[in-house]
Formats: structure tokens, C-alpha cells, sequence
């Protein structure tokens, strides 16, 4: 298989499904294989929704997601608990909260555009992990990511947040 190939992941959302939803869900799964079936893209999550992946991946991964927000709270996790843009308490502050990296708070990386869709990249290494917005690097930290086996996700907190696509690319070496 091309390392380039992008997979399509399997999504489910832990809330908020709509009937119609699961029926062309249902249809999807009928036509494509569901370790490949993209689940939940192109609804919004609100309040505290979240949407995730079936299947867990391991470094070395690029993830790019396309979503927006209506205001805050943009959370992306995968190689860390999670990734806060648009943080409510201070928008223009990025939030990063969990092993390997503790708690950072960096100041100017963390403003997304409001209701506008925004390419997020992160791509994590064994040793590394970079987050670019529009491929604008915001986030890089060095540290053991060797052992992450997890589930992608996306959520909102207190805000609307529209997710338009989510891809992985397994990378083959260790510097893309």
C-alpha cells in the first residue's frame, strides 16, 4: 500500500446523532469497508460534543483536520489529553494539556479565525510532535510519544464547532 495513501477513519459521535445520520451511515458502511468510512464529518458539535475515531494510530502519523468554530474552544486530541485554540478564558493563548508534554499555555499561538474553516496538521513522531494552523507551525515539542496508541478527536466546549474532514497518513520515517 502507498504510504501516501490517505485513510479514511471510521468516526462516531458520543453525542447528537441525528436519524438521518446513522441512516446514510448505514448506507455508507454497505458500500465501503468500515475501517474506512469517515463518520460525523460535516456536523457540528455543540456545547460539549465530541466526535472520535474507532481506531487507535501509532507514530509516526500526520492527522489534518478541516474544521471551525462559532467561537471558542476548538479541542483537537490525540498525542496529548488535548489541544485548545480559541481557549475560552484567553482566545489567543494555545492550551496544550497532557503526558508527555504537562500543562503549556502558549501566548499568540492559539486564535483561529470565527466561522471560517481552518486546516489544522499535527504531525506526530516518535520523539516530536508539530501542530500547524493553515500551515503556520503554532506548537512543536520534543519528548517520548513512542508509545501512543489512540483514537483522534475533535470537540467543543461551550461553542459550535463544525468538522469538515479528518485524515491520517501513517509516516514512514521519522521527519516528514
Amino acid at each position: 500500500m502507498n504510504r501516501h495513501l490517505v485513510f479514511l477513519l471510521s468516526v462516531w459521535m458520543l453525542a447528537g446523532i441525528s436519524e438521518a445520520a446513522e441512516e446514510a451511515e448505514e448506507h455508507i458502511d454497505k458500500i465501503i469497508p468500515k475501517q474506512h468510512v469517515v463518520r460525523g464529518i460535516g456536523l457540528t458539535l455543540k456545547g460539549n460534543q465530541a466526535i472520535t475515531t474507532q481506531a487507535t494510530f501509532k507514530p509516526p502519523v500526520e492527522i489534518t483536520i478541516i474544521a471551525k468554530t462559532d467561537s471558542t474552544d476548538i479541542r483537537l486530541s490525540y498525542a496529548v489529553r488535548t489541544v485548545v485554540f480559541n481557549w475560552v478564558n484567553n482566545p489567543g493563548e494555545l492550551r496544550v494539556g497532557g503526558k508527555p508534554v504537562g500543562q503549556i499555555g502558549k501566548a499568540g499561538a492559539g486564535h483561529v479565525p470565527i466561522n471560517k474553516y481552518v486546516t489544522f496538521k499535527w504531525i506526530v513522531l516518535p520523539t516530536e510532535q508539530r501542530i500547524f494552523v493553515n500551515d503556520e507551525l503554532r506548537f512543536e515539542h520534543k519528548g517520548d510519544y513512542s508509545k501512543i496508541n489512540e483514537p483522534i478527536g475533535v470537540s467543543s466546549y461551550h461553542s459550535k464547532v463544525s468538522v469538515k474532514s479528518i485524515k491520517v497518513r501513517q509516516l514512514s520515517g521519522t521527519r516528514p
